[in-house]
């Protein structure tokens, strides 16, 4: 059986590799981007199943401007939203931008896990 692919999106170190750490642990194949203009050909390169992409990241484009176009040149791609922007900000964003989904920041690393199984 084909590993899932995750593509995670995001400027924070930590993030970014707590993230890689608990989903690799559980069997999935994941890869992290750090830089908004390395991110289509990231897609092309890896095709993952899923995205988990911060909101508020430095320099370039944010995660609500990016994601509609990604989700336009990719369309079955599934995208998440995995920020610590407000709750209520983070919901009415992935309403308005027709996200799979989101994901506050502060799931512990058990219910992070389960949460991006949910979306695969």
């Amino acid at each position: 059986m084909e590993k899932k692919k995750i593509l995670i999106v995001d400027d924070s170190d930590v993030i970014l590799a707590a993230s890689k750490k608990y989903l690799q642990a559980k069997g999935y194949e994941v890869q992290i981007c750090k830089n908004w203009g390395l991110l289509t050909s990231m897609i092309g390169n890896f095709a993952p199943h899923l995205i988990l992409m911060d909101v508020e990241m430095e320099g370039g484009l944010g995660g609500g401007q990016l994601l509609p176009i990604i989700k336009k040149r990719y369309p079955g791609l599934k995208m998440v939203y995995h920020s610590s922007i407000p709750l209520d900000e983070l919901i009415q964003l992935t309403k308005n931008t027709n996200a799979d989904g989101y994901m506050p920041k502060t799931s512990d690393p058990d219910d992070f896990v389960k949460k991006v199984a949910s979306f695969l």
